[in-house]
């Protein structure tokens, strides 16, 4: 089970992940720019939308550069496989989902447009790069046969949307994925993936330098375009390296590493339905909206969060060597995680600490209008 790769591949992959941290941290201010020329801001609302100004969301273009420029130098001197079909259809895969994203950050397209270019998107993966074929249940192998590849889709579609809608809190998103693809490039060296360490290391690497500039409060929102990222290459080395390697439970182990968005997620999806909305619609039923009504400050809920990303990583991890004590461990923390949650039905929501005050409601704009902010901070409006 445990192979794990040698020292100077792991010494390339802290490389790699440096490189991308700089090209992301490098090319951030750029998107900002790039955002208000084209009138790409998000502006606040007053309600889920608390920021002060009207924010730049390009900026997971940053990441999108760091994260090529990156697989571009594994692929040319690190032995990274360069024709390897998987990797050649995550690049190809990574680089439509990012379009999709770019054009709905300027655009705003409809969020039933996107939904099916993501089923595209992860059946063309399923077909050129490979299936989830067969998983392990308590160490005997299942093949999956015919429904290898509507699982695949159902998978790396919940795995976009799960980083999707986590990004609804300053540094919140990039954070989890931060944390969620070092522990993935964790388990890819232990179990000898050297290729799924490389690429794993490389998204931590532009999570992470798209982080200083998307903390509260944020310069910059890494749109559509970032998150829906992250969740395509995280569910591609699930789908390619992790969910094939384990001898035991091994849908589990990709599982427990992004577990709170998947778990955020889905509950919500579950709520929306039984209140008879579209799961399309937003709202402020998630995870982190329910801490802020807590009273935790922005930073103390990301925090927070961010622990429990932390814990469920560890039990991944645990899941290579003792898989029932981590499967008890992250019960533990997904129960506390579902108890929360629903606590604040119970109490009234407080002000939190940190969350923009008159500055929030000092943008009065017509929403009809293209919105610019100059390099001051100025809302320019034509």
């Amino acid at each position: 089970m445990i192979n794990l790769i040698t020292t100077m591949q792991i010494i390339i992959c802290a490389v790699l992940m440096l490189a991308a941290f700089l090209c992301t941290l490098a090319f951030t201010p750029v998107t900002c720019m790039i955002s208000r020329k084209l009138g790409a801001v998000d502006k606040p609302d007053g309600g889920r939308k608390k920021h002060a100004r009207p924010t730049p969301r390009l900026g997971g273009l940053a990441m999108m550069v760091g994260f090529f420029v990156a697989i571009g130098a594994a692929l040319l001197f690190a032995g990274v496989d360069a024709r390897s079909p998987q990797i050649l259809t995550m690049i190809c895969g990574t680089a439509a989902i990012c379009l999709i994203g770019i054009i709905d950050d300027i655009f705003n397209l409809p969020a039933i447009f996107k939904f099916i270019c993501q089923i595209l998107i992860a059946t063309a993966t399923a077909f050129f790069g490979g299936s989830i074929t067969f998983t392990t249940l308590f160490g005997s192998t299942i093949i999956l046969g015919n429904m290898s590849i509507p699982i695949t889709v159902v998978w790396i579609v919940l795995m976009i949307n799960a980083m999707n809608l986590l990004d609804g809190l300053d540094g919140l998103a990039c954070s989890v994925a931060g944390i969620g693809t070092f522990v993935t490039a964790i388990i890819a060296a232990l179990m000898g993936y050297y290729d799924a360490a490389v690429i794993a290391a490389i998204l931590c690497g532009a999570a992470i330098g798209f982080f200083p500039l998307n903390s509260h409060p944020a310069k910059v929102f890494m749109g559509d375009t970032g998150s829906m990222m992250l969740g395509y290459v995280v569910s591609c080395l699930s789908i390619f390296w992790l969910m094939k390697g384990v001898t035991y439970l091994s849908i589990l182990v990709p599982s427990l590493i992004f577990a709170f968005p998947l778990i955020d997620m889905i509950s919500v999806i579950f709520e929306r339905t039984a209140q008879g909305k579209s799961i399309f619609k937003a709202d402020r039923l998630h995870m982190h909206y329910k801490l802020l009504d807590l009273g935790l400050s922005y930073s103390a809920t990301v925090t927070v969060i961010d622990i429990a990303t932390v814990i469920f990583g560890g039990c991944a991890v645990l899941m290579l060597f003792n898989p029932p004590i981590a499967l008890i461990i992250a019960a533990v923390v997904a129960f506390f995680m579902i108890l929360i949650k629903h606590a604040g039905k119970f109490i009234k929501p407080k002000k939190n600490k940190g969350e923009p005050k008159e500055e929030e409601d000092s943008y009065k704009g017509d929403e009809n209008k293209n919105v610019f902010v100059d390099d001051k901070g100025n809302v320019i409006e034509r």
